[in-house]
């Protein structure tokens, strides 16, 4: 039996033992991944010029303003709560307190959020009391001019207020039946927020700190001076022209 050698030339070797099949394996592998990015590229690209263009009308508009316009009059109610503290030139206060309730009417204007306004309100007070000289002291009424400022957040309103505040006072001797009774001018400041319920009627609660002058009262013998503050918590309803 005759035993023959087959020569094996470099077609049948066995590439992962060549060093020249390693570098040309390498070098395909390589050049595989470029063309790969390089088909990913231009499809991206394609796909951008195949998107249609949108119109700038055809972009949602993001809101850059408060979406609820707080311009323009109104009038309404109030009602509330008031805390009295009154001082003579003797030397003698009192402190008191009642319900009181009335109207008002105003004209805000409007920049951005920022809200601008006037106001005006009037009152009638339940408020009294007797001190232990048999005199009764009562606040009637109660009116003011305001100016408003505030900050919108869309149908809620923050404001501050200030401005000249007037009260009715009334002083009576029980024993003779003398009374006598001023109208006292001081300042208002206050806070408060609003906020619309419906499309034209708002909602609001506020608070208002009242600082009056003297006044002179004669009850039958000396001539004496009297100052008061009311602090005030309010509750309101209005009607948006």
């Amino acid at each position: 039996m005759t035993i023959r050698r087959i020569r094996c030339n470099r077609s049948c070797q066995n590439p992962l033992q060549s060093p020249v099949a390693e570098f040309t394996t390498a070098a395909t592998t390589s050049t595989w991944i470029t063309r790969m990015k390089t088909s990913l590229i231009a499809g991206l690209l394609l796909a951008s010029l195949a998107m249609p263009a949108f119109a700038a009308d055809d972009i949602p508009s993001i809101p850059t303003g408060p979406a609820y316009d707080w311009s323009g009059g109104y009038v309404g109610a109030i009602a509330g709560y008031g805390w009295v503290e009154g001082t003579d030139s003797f030397g003698n206060s009192s402190d008191f307190d009642g319900f009181l309730g009335g109207l008002h009417f105003g004209y805000n204007m409007q920049a951005d959020q920022f809200v601008f306004g006037a106001e005006l309100d009037a009152s009638l007070v339940d408020a009294s009391v007797t001190s232990v000289f048999n005199i009764t002291t009562s606040t009637d009424w109660i009116g003011t001019a305001r100016v408003r400022a505030g900050y919108a957040f869309d149908r809620a309103l923050l404001f501050a207020t200030a401005g000249v505040s007037l009260g009715g006072l009334e002083m009576v001797r029980r024993t003779t039946n003398v009374s006598d009774s001023n109208t006292h001018v001081g300042w208002v400041v206050g806070a408060g927020v609003e906020a619309f319920v419906t499309e034209n009627i708002s909602a609001r609660l506020e608070y208002q700190h009242h600082d009056f002058g003297d006044e002179t009262y004669n009850l039958g013998a000396a001539n004496f001076q009297v100052d008061g503050k009311i602090d005030l918590v309010r509750f309101g309803v209005s009607y948006h022209f």
